[in-house]
This record gives C-alpha cells, sequence and structure tokens, in this order.
C-alpha cells in the first residue's frame, strides 16, 4: 500500500513494514507464517486481548465478535483490539488489527499495531494487503471472471407494482439487462478493469442462503462453506425498511459482494462481481446504491 516502507528484517517474519502518521504516531506491520496450527484461534486473539488490558474471551464469544476476510490461501478470522486507557501508550501502541488464517500445516499471522488513530486511517488498506495474498501459481485473474453458476431456483421479472427504485452511482454505466437479470451496470476500477453489478429477483426464497453463498464461492474458486459457517460470515444491513443480508468474498477466480433479501415477490440479489481491483475500488460506491433501494410496500 502507498505509504508503507519496508520495516526491520526478522528471521520469523515473511513480511514486515513500518507505517507513520503525524505526530511521529507509528505502527508495525509483519506476516509470520508458521507450521501447524499454534495456540488456536481463541489462544492467539486472548494473548493479544491481555496484552492490551482486556479479559480473555470464551470461544461463543470470540465466534460472535470476529469477522471473516475470504483470501486466495483461505478464509482469515479478523482481530480488532483497541487498547484500555491503562494499557495505552499513544504514540506506539493504542490497537491491534490481526487476521489469522488456519491452512491444514501452516498459520499465517498478519498483524499491525500501534498508534489507534493511524491503525484505524490503515485499516481497509492492511485488509486489502491481507487479501492480496497469494502462493505461487495462484495470481488472480485481472480480467476475466468465470460465468455465475445458474441458481437453483428460477429468476423471475418483478410485476409492475413491485419494480424496486434506486441511484446509480456516477462512475457505474447501466447496461442491457442479463439473462435472467432485472439490471445489470458496468463497473469501473481506476486501470480500466471492469466488473459487473446485478439486480435480480429468484422465487420464493432463492434457493437458500447457504446455497447462494457456494454459488458465488465456486465463482470466485473457492470451495463450499459448511452450514455451521455461514452466520459468521454474513452481515446485517438495514436499508430504507428493508434488512439486507451482505456478504463479501474473494478468490483466485475474483471477488463478489452480495446482499439479499427476501420478499412476498421472491428475493432480491444485488451483487457486484470483478477482478477484486474492481470490487475493492466500489465498495463505497455498492454500499450506496444498497442504501438507496426503495420498494413500493415499504
Amino acid at each position: 500500500p502507498s505509504g508503507w516502507r519496508a520495516g526491520p528484517a526478522s528471521s520469523i517474519r515473511s513480511a514486515s513494514f513500518v507505517l507513520e502518521g503525524e505526530a511521529g504516531t507509528v505502527a508495525d506491520v509483519s506476516l509470520m507464517i508458521l507450521p501447524g496450527q499454534p495456540g488456536g484461534m481463541l489462544r492467539n486473539g486472548n494473548s493479544w486481548r491481555k496484552q492490551l488490558g482486556h479479559s480473555a474471551l470464551d470461544q461463543d464469544t470470540f465466534e460472535q465478535e470476529s469477522q471473516w476476510l475470504t483470501t486466495p490461501v483461505g478464509e482469515g478470522v479478523i482481530v480488532d483490539i483497541s487498547a484500555s486507557a491503562a494499557e495505552a501508550h499513544s504514540a506506539f501502541d493504542g490497537r491491534l488489527v490481526a487476521v489469522v488464517i488456519e491452512q491444514p500445516n501452516l498459520t499465517w499471522f498478519f498483524k499491525m499495531r500501534g498508534n489507534a488513530k493511524l491503525v484505524e486511517a490503515e485499516k481497509e488498506a492492511f485488509l486489502d494487503w491481507v487479501a492480496s495474498v497469494k502462493m505461487d501459481g495462484q495470481a488472480i485473474s485481472a480480467t476475466e471472471v468465470p460465468p455465475e453458476p445458474a441458481p437453483s431456483v428460477p429468476a423471475r421479472q418483478p410485476d409492475a407494482g413491485q419494480k424496486p427504485a434506486w441511484e446509480i452511482p456516477e462512475s457505474w454505466s447501466e447496461t442491457p439487462a442479463g439473462p435472467g437479470h432485472f439490471a445489470t451496470f458496468s463497473v469501473p476500477d481506476p486501470n480500466r478493469r471492469t466488473g459487473e453489478a446485478s439486480v435480480v429477483l429468484l422465487e420464493g426464497d432463492g434457493g437458500g442462503s447457504l446455497a447462494n453463498v457456494n454459488r458465488w464461492r465456486l465463482q470466485a474458486g473457492l470451495p463450499p462453506l459448511a452450514e455451521e459457517k455461514l452466520a459468521g460470515r454474513v452481515q446485517s444491513v438495514f436499508s430504507n425498511g428493508s434488512r439486507f443480508s451482505l456478504i463479501k468474498l474473494a478468490g483466485r477466480s475474483g471477488s463478489t459482494i452480495a446482499a439479499w433479501t427476501t420478499r412476498p415477490e421472491g428475493t432480491w440479489i444485488i451483487k457486484l462481481t470483478g477482478p477484486t481491483s474492481v470490487t475493492n475500488d466500489n465498495r463505497a460506491q455498492f454500499a450506496a446504491f444498497l442504501q438507496s433501494i426503495r420498494f413500493p410496500s415499504n
């Protein structure tokens, strides 16, 4: 990321960076890849909590408070801890953001720790950096994303009184609706790569959240998700009287941001798909588009 500079080398660090903010504030960024699964997710998270002046969490609370990040090398747990007042050192410490990815034989530890204000300012860049990691031979395609597998239930066109209204982001361009789509938009990034945003109405419950998420994971080059893991990956977003479920995916074959809500006429799916650079650059636009959607009965 822009503004990061190489940090001191270490025999156990695969990457090291120093971030500098205003008035001499600093943060340290590191990547360590260790054999096996040293300590486990909960033990490591509680170790960091203790360092920053907090009590330990039990497994259920830890899982409820954790968020997930999809990367080309696996699913990562995001840990975000602000220091207690007694433990914070304003210039050099105060907040830790980490992503832990467990593989069968390796555990990846991405960590950013330092001044709380600086860590907050760099958090999105840090997560983008983590999501960009890849092993040799696992490069994410910059120009092509595989077509989406067909949903398990048919798409339909809404009746006249069921059509939603919205505001299209300035950088998006409406295009002829694709097969089964109610609306389709071309979405660019500054490097002239393009993705696609779409609005689809499926019959009934749309085939279920798990089936649709795994369909999008397949498109992104990710393995299917077990049902018990779904709740921890999905966020709730409220917009103009409607509750949407939202998920973000990044894999070897591209990235997806998808939101869906089930209404009497069926399940509406709003989705952005494309190269990771496109979805990263259009997160705010997607959020604004979602927040602008208004259904006639709301």
